[in-house]
């Protein structure tokens, strides 16, 4: 048996009252926001890639006010977002021969919808899949 009176013995109803303080100290110590500072980190400028963009039916569109849309323009769109960059389309007014000119002098760095030829795969790299 237990001595109730002794000094070394803690009611349960005294342990539970400390048990439910501890639980409350730690729960609170969550629910209070601790500001932080991005400060340190340093910020690099996003990357601006020049992207052909000829008139390509479904694929390079733009509507009478001027907004891209279609299958090119979409996808790049999407591909920024992952590679947190942003891309500048060139070449509406162009063709696509244009466009590879553009491409070999310097004025592109990316080519869409682009035929793969052998001539080509001397000159530029293509994706492919795997």
């Amino acid at each position: 048996m237990y001595n109730v009176t002794s000094e070394h013995f803690i009611s349960r109803r005294r342990a539970k009252q400390i048990f439910i303080f501890f639980l409350c100290l730690i729960l609170s110590a969550f629910s209070f926001p601790i500001t932080t500072y991005a400060a340190s980190v340093p910020t690099l400028p996003t990357p601006d890639y020049k992207v052909s963009f000829y008139h390509f039916d479904c694929f390079n569109m733009t509507d009478e006010n001027g907004k891209r849309y279609g299958y090119g323009y979409e996808m790049m769109q999407n591909i920024s977002n992952y590679m947190q960059c942003t891309f500048s389309y060139v070449g509406y007014d162009k063709t696509a021969a244009e466009c590879v000119d553009m491409l070999r002098n310097g004025e592109l760095d990316l080519y869409t919808a682009a035929k793969m030829t052998d001539e080509r795969l001397d000159e530029f790299a293509f994706t492919t899949l795997q």
